[in-house]
C-alpha cells in the first residue's frame, strides 16, 4: 500500500485476481505466497474433429462491433442495448430482491412460462391476446431460434428453406436463421420499411412460407414501417399462406406515437410476435415473449419445452416484478429522453462529415449512416477500432450483396463528449 500509494481494498481485489490466475497461492493464517509452477498445459490433436464435423457451416460474417471484456478504454458505438448509466438498476435490485423471496422461482419450471408475466406481455402486446397465446423463452435469441426452429420446412430440393429478411437485417439474426437451417433470402427495404411489391416478388421466387420482419426501428437501419405498407404487408403474408416472425425488440425504446405492432390487426395468425425487455433494462435479463396463435403456438410450446425447459423462474419473476413496478413507465421516459439528447448530439457532430443519413421517426438507439465515397465499410470499422472506437461495419448486415458502404453508430454507451470524440475520430479517418 505504500508502494504503491493505493488502498487496502486496491490490494485485496489484486491479490484475488493473481489468485483466480493461479499466480498466487493464498494460505488462510500463513499468509500469501507465490504460487509453484504450473506443469506446461497438454496440446491435443484436434484435427479428427475436422473430419467428424464435415462442412464448415456459414453462420454468417464476423462483425467488429462490440467490446468485449469490459474495456472502458474504447467507445462503445456498436452497443444493442444502453449503458449501465441508463439502466434501472435500483428497480431490477428491488424486483431481484422480491423475486429471490419467493418458493415458486425455486420449484419445477411450467415450460410455457410463468402464467402471470405471460399474462403481462399479452396485454401490453395488445390484440385481444391472452396469456394462453404467449410464451416465455430465455431471451430474444433463443425467442427467435425456438420460431426459426418450429417453422423450419425442408426447402424445395431437398436443402434448407427460405426465409425472408429485411436488407439489411442484424447479423446476430441472420446466425440465428442459418443455425436453425434456414437459407436467408434478402428483401430490400427504404426509409419507410420493407417493401410489400418486393415482399410478394421474394415469396413467389423462393417458395419461402415465412418471413422474418422487424417493423419499428429496424437494425440497423432504424426504419419503421409505414402505416400505408402495414395492410399490404399482412395481404401478401396471407395470400402465401406465410408466416410473419415480427420482431418487436425497440418497442419500449420507441416514443409513443410509434405504430401498434403488425399483430395488433391479425386475427388469423400469421404473425409470430417477438416482445422482450433487454434493450430497455439490461442485457443480462434474458427474458422474451413470442405471441402466437392456432397451432403454430403449440408447436412452439414443444419446442421450447425440449429445447430449452422454459426459461429461468428467477429470470421470470425479476422480469414481472420489474415492468409491474410503479417506476416503470418513469424509467422508460427518462430513457427516451436521453437516447433522443444523445441522437441530437450524433447528428451535430454527423452534420460536417462525408456521410448520409436519416434520424429514426420514432427513437431508438442508433444511426444508419452511408459513406459517400462508398468507402470499405469494413476497413473504417477495423481502422477506428484500432483508433479505440468500436462500431458495426455495414456488410455483415445484408444477406445478399451490399447496397453501399454503410455503418452503425450505436448511442447507448456513449454519452455526449464520447460521441464528439468518436465522430471526431471517423472524419480523421474518412478524411486520411
Amino acid at each position: 500500500m505504500k508502494e504503491h500509494r493505493v488502498g487496502p481494498a486496491t490490494v485485496e481485489a489484486v491479490l484475488g485476481r493473481l489468485a483466480r490466475e493461479g499466480i498466487v497461492d493464498p494460505r488462510p493464517g500463513e499468509g500469501t505466497f507465490v504460487a509453484a509452477a504450473a506443469a506446461p498445459p497438454v496440446v491435443g490433436d484436434h484435427g479428427w474433429q475436422t473430419l467428424a464435423l464435415g462442412a464448415q457451416l456459414e453462420w454468417g460474417a464476423p462483425t467488429a462491433g462490440g467490446i468485449e471484456g469490459g474495456d472502458r478504454s474504447m467507445i462503445d458505438l456498436a452497443a444493442d442495448h444502453p449503458e449501465a448509466a441508463l439502466q434501472p438498476r435500483r428497480l431490477l435490485a428491488r424486483a431481484a430482491s422480491r423475486a429471490a423471496a419467493e418458493d415458486r422461482v425455486w420449484a419445477p419450471v411450467d415450460p410455457a412460462g410463468r402464467a402471470e408475466l405471460r399474462a403481462w406481455f399479452a396485454g401490453d402486446i395488445g390484440a385481444g391476446l391472452g396469456a394462453e397465446d404467449v410464451v416465455i423463452t430465455a431471451g430474444r435469441g433463443a425467442a427467435l431460434a425456438s420460431l426459426f426452429t418450429a417453422l423450419a420446412g425442408d426447402g424445395a430440393d431437398g436443402g434448407p428453406s427460405a426465409v425472408l429478411v429485411e436488407s439489411p437485417c442484424a447479423p446476430f439474426v441472420l446466425a440465428v436463421a442459418r443455425m436453425s437451417g434456414l437459407r436467408p433470402v434478402p428483401v430490400p427495404t427504404d426509409h419507410d420499411g420493407v417493401r410489400p411489391e418486393h415482399l410478394d416478388a421474394a415469396f413467389a421466387r423462393s417458395g419461402a412460407r415465412l418471413a422474418y420482419l422487424q417493423p419499428l426501428l429496424a437494425e440497423p437501419s432504424g426504419a419503421t414501417l409505414a402505416v400505408g405498407r402495414r395492410a399490404a404487408v399482412l395481404e401478401v403474408a396471407a395470400r402465401h399462406g406465410a408466416f410473419l416472425v415480427e420482431d418487436d425488440a425497440a418497442r419500449y425504446l420507441a416514443d409513443p406515437s410509434a405504430p401498434a405492432p403488425l399483430a395488433a390487426t391479425d386475427p388469423d395468425g400469421h404473425v409470430a410476435h417477438v416482445r422482450s425487455l433487454h434493450q430497455a433494462t439490461a442485457p443480462g435479463l434474458g427474458v422474451a415473449a413470442v405471441a402466437a396463435r392456432g397451432p403454430l403456438r403449440r408447436r412452439l410450446a414443444a419446442v421450447v419445452a425440449t429445447q430449452q425447459l422454459g426459461a429461468a423462474p428467477l429470470a421470470e419473476a425479476v422480469a414481472l416484478h420489474t415492468a409491474g413496478a410503479a417506476g416503470w413507465a418513469r424509467h422508460l421516459r427518462a430513457l427516451r429522453r436521453e437516447l433522443a439528447d444523445r441522437q441530437q448530439v450524433l447528428d451535430e457532430a454527423l452534420a460536417p462529415l462525408p456521410v448520409a443519413g436519416s434520424r429514426p421517426a420514432h427513437g431508438g438507439l442508433g444511426r444508419w449512416v452511408r459513406l459517400r465515397d462508398e468507402r470499405d465499410d469494413l476497413a473504417v470499422a477495423a481502422t477506428l477500432r484500432r483508433a479505440g472506437v468500436a462500431l458495426q461495419p455495414g456488410r455483415p448486415c445484408f444477406a445478399g450483396e451490399a447496397a453501399g458502404a454503410y455503418l452503425r453508430l450505436s448511442v447507448g454507451a456513449a454519452g455526449p463528449a464520447e460521441l464528439r470524440r468518436a465522430t471526431g475520430l471517423l472524419a480523421s479517418v474518412l478524411s486520411a
